[in-house]
């Protein structure tokens, strides 16, 4: 079942200042916000865990059901569905990481890191160093498998660019509690965040500490991080030592603010997507693209391309841009630009992945499409329809 809370009740005073959209599905509980005003910020600090929003929404943990379509979006962590080609990208991580880390002591900018995420059918934790606007914020959890509904499936591909669409599992019976469907329609335990012991972070402005909340997740929580919490080419590393789950070591280099220099993208049938930036000099940073169009329409595609260069430009293919078109539009669409290094390990359940990065959300014009989050926005004659557009 999917419900979206009243507009009308997220009125505080005479300023609105987010639509929360709660979707309780096989797997998850999903919180999507909008700010009005200022697209693509986050209505809530670093502290604010999707976990407890779900606590928060429906008194107790993620319920399950007999299908599922995933409406998650990268910002999720370990669910995410940023689906990642690992071969295009990885190939030669295996020959170069003992020669990069070795030279780590001459300096920060003197090794280069390989970009070496994981894949997110076998992704089971991600660990994100986060460069945000007005702070510095480190968060991960490690789980003890992959979510099958976060994994979405690949129907098409060109220039480096992927198109996802969330796939329909089903299970007869449906599963019980505690329990989510496979892609081979056999209900599996649900996988949970465990711990990998207390999680050390250096290379910040200030070391950290982190142990596991009661969920199995953690954050740098009660310790302020002095912002930015790292420079552009600074070697950042993570370390785990284990506990119920196994430990790792990790490494990432910080990244330099991506600044976009258009204040928002249009899609026109038949083009390809440009967007331009302010080339980044780190050499171990790549840019990664998200054009999710119909995320508040509870539609689970996307365009995603990993592992752009960061030389100021790129062209998402006009074919995968009309084929995200056609399956469907909802309000407030976006392109998600993300600047990051990214590293990763494998342990027992599947691989764990450390990305420091700097994250710019851009507005995307669909012509014809109105976005909305009161019927006051909307045209004479039309309203505010539950996908947050007028009609």
């Amino acid at each position: 079942a999917t419900g979206f809370i009243d507009r009308r009740n997220l009125n505080i005073g005479a300023k609105r200042e987010c639509v929360m959209k709660v979707t309780m599905g096989d797997d998850a509980i999903i919180a999507n916000m909008v700010r009005r005003r200022r697209l693509g910020s986050r209505c809530f600090g670093p502290a604010f865990t999707l976990a407890a929003l779900a606590q928060a929404a429906c008194g107790g943990d993620a319920s399950t059901s007999d299908t599922s379509t995933d409406t998650r979006t990268a910002d999720d962590g370990v669910d995410g569905v940023d689906g990642v080609d690992v071969a295009e990208v990885t190939d030669t991580k295996d020959e170069t990481d003992t020669a990069q880390r070795d030279g780590d002591d001459a300096g920060p900018d003197a090794v280069t890191l390989a970009y070496a995420p994981c894949s997110t059918d076998v992704r089971v934790g991600v660990f994100k160093v986060l460069l945000a606007e007005g702070y510095t914020a480190v968060e991960g959890r490690v789980a003890t498998g992959v979510v099958p509904s976060a994994v979405r499936e690949e129907t098409d591909r060109e220039a480096g660019c992927r198109l996802l669409e969330g796939r329909t599992l089903f299970c007869d019976p449906t599963c019980a509690s505690g329990k989510t469907c496979d892609v081979g329609g056999q209900c599996i335990d649900y996988p949970t965040a465990k711990s990998v012991g207390q999680v050390t972070v250096n290379g910040l402005t200030v070391a950290l500490a982190m142990t596991p909340t009661s969920t199995g997740s953690y954050t740098n929580g009660a310790t302020s991080i002095p912002h930015p919490g790292f420079g552009d080419g600074d070697v950042v590393s993570l370390a785990a030592p284990g506990d119920v789950l196994p430990g790792f070591a990790l490494e990432g280099r910080g990244v330099a603010p991506l600044v976009v220099t258009q204040a928002e993208a249009s899609l026109v049938r038949g083009q390809a997507l440009g967007i331009d930036w302010t080339p980044g000099v780190n050499a171990s940073a790549r840019v990664r693209f998200v054009l999710d169009l119909a995320h508040h329409g509870g539609i689970a595609a996307s365009v995603e391309c990993e592992g752009v260069d960061d030389d100021g430009h790129f062209e998402i293919p006009a074919r995968l841009v009309d084929a995200l078109i056609d399956i469907g539009v909802a309000g407030f669409p976006t392109l998600t630009l993300t600047r990051r290094t990214a590293d990763s390990a494998t342990i027992t359940p599947g691989c764990v992945e450390l990305s420091v990065e700097h994250e710019v959300v851009v507005p995307v014009v669909v012509p014809g499409v109105t976005s909305c989050v009161s019927d006051e926005e909307c045209p004479d004659g039309q309203t505010c329809q539950f996908d947050l557009t007028c009609g």
